[in-house]
């Protein structure tokens, strides 16, 4: 009598094979959300980078200033490059116009060198100065402070003169200038992720 074979079913596996496989595939679980929640992180300070760390926590420290308010100030102003020029002339990292530096270096009894702008401490160090007195000139109010740094503080003394910008509190509840508005709006975004990225540790953070 012939003998029968019977052919074995297509992927099919032994209860050894099947436990491999398993372990395999949660490994390759493991590695790929791994991957993410790294790539995430690395993407996140991509976006939110420290530069000129130590010129930073200095001149925050002069200012008392929060330096994650001081990094996201710089990153907005010119993404950490200081040969940065903008359309207007504003010059460096924080942005600064020659005439508002000039007038810096005047409140301060200091001699102005424009040339100057373009170097990384000089620039934060004027750009800081302007962050705290605008911050003492409004009460503390980091919003009217960064109103001011952008657009100046005559065209905020001006929009808080006018009923029509404000709400039934007084405060200003519009801003006009549509780059103004962006631009508070984005400082105010990086500085959570700065604080959500490095916390207290923005002083041990990697050029």
């Amino acid at each position: 009598m012939a003998k029968k074979y019977r052919a074995k079913r297509a992927g099919k596996l032994s209860p050894l094979g099947a436990a491999l496989a398993v372990v395999a595939a949660l490994a390759l679980l493991a590695a790929a959300g791994w991957l993410i929640f790294r790539y995430a992180g690395l993407s996140g300070r991509y976006a939110y980078p420290v530069k000129y760390r130590r010129e930073i926590m200095e001149a925050s420290a002069e200012y008392s200033l929060p330096p994650c308010l001081v990094a996201s100030v710089v990153n907005t102003e010119s993404g950490f490059d200081p040969n940065a020029v903008s359309p207007v002339g504003a010059v460096g990292l924080m942005q600064l116009l020659p005439s508002t530096a000039e007038w810096i270096a005047g409140m301060r009894g200091m001699e102005f060198e424009e040339q100057r702008l373009y170097e990384p401490a000089y620039n934060i160090d004027m750009g800081c100065w302007l962050l705290s007195y605008m911050l003492k000139r409004y009460d503390g109010n980091l919003r009217y402070a960064l109103i001011a740094y952008n657009a100046g503080h005559g065209a905020l003394e001006k929009w808080l003169a006018d009923p029509a910008y404000l709400d039934e509190n007084g405060e200003l509840a519009v801003i006009p200038y549509n780059e103004t508005r962006n631009y508070v709006d984005k400082i105010e975004k990086a500085i959570i992720q700065y604080e959500k990225l490095y916390g207290e540790q923005l002083e041990k953070a990697d050029d």
